[in-house]
This record gives C-alpha cells, sequence and structure tokens, in this order.
C-alpha cells in the first residue's frame, strides 16, 4: 500500500513540481538525452542541405548529359552521311 501510495505521490510532484520534474530528468540523464536529439537534428539538418546541394549537382549533370548525347546523335548522323558520300 505504501508502495501505491510513493508512486502516486512521485507522479503527482512530476506533474505539478517543476523544479522535482527536472531534478528527475536530470537523474534519467534527459538533458544529456535531449542534447544529443539537439545535435542529431543539427546534422540532419545539415545532411538534407548536403542532399539538396547533390540534387542539384545531378540535375545539372543529366542535363549536360542528355546535351552531349544529342550532340553524339548529330555526329553519328554526319558520320553516316559521310560514309555514304565516299561510298557513291
Amino acid at each position: 500500500m505504501k508502495s501505491t501510495m510513493l508512486k502516486k505521490e512521485i507522479l503527482r510532484l512530476i506533474e505539478e513540481d517543476r523544479e522535482f520534474r527536472y531534478a528527475v530528468m536530470g537523474l534519467l540523464g534527459m538533458s544529456e538525452l535531449l542534447e544529443r536529439f539537439s545535435r542529431l537534428e543539427e546534422r540532419q539538418q545539415r545532411l538534407e542541405e548536403r542532399f539538396a546541394r547533390l540534387e542539384e549537382r545531378q540535375q545539372k549533370l543529366e542535363e549536360r548529359f542528355a546535351k552531349l548525347d544529342e550532340r553524339f546523335a548529330r555526329l553519328e548522323e554526319r558520320q553516316l552521311k559521310l560514309e555514304e558520300r565516299q561510298q557513291k
């Protein structure tokens, strides 16, 4: 019975007493966890920014590749025409 009452009192204090709540959080290592979450969020943000830059670079590379592909196709056509002329 005492255990149940003690648990209820602890829960009440956690809910109502900010200082007690922070003390319990400190004992449980919550502040360290919050700091770690903060650092993880920062790293996640940097990764998202890097990913966006990589996407931009990828898009530019795809555009350049498409242009090169078009040029190559035109060169092939010219080569075929030259070969046809030489055969005549």
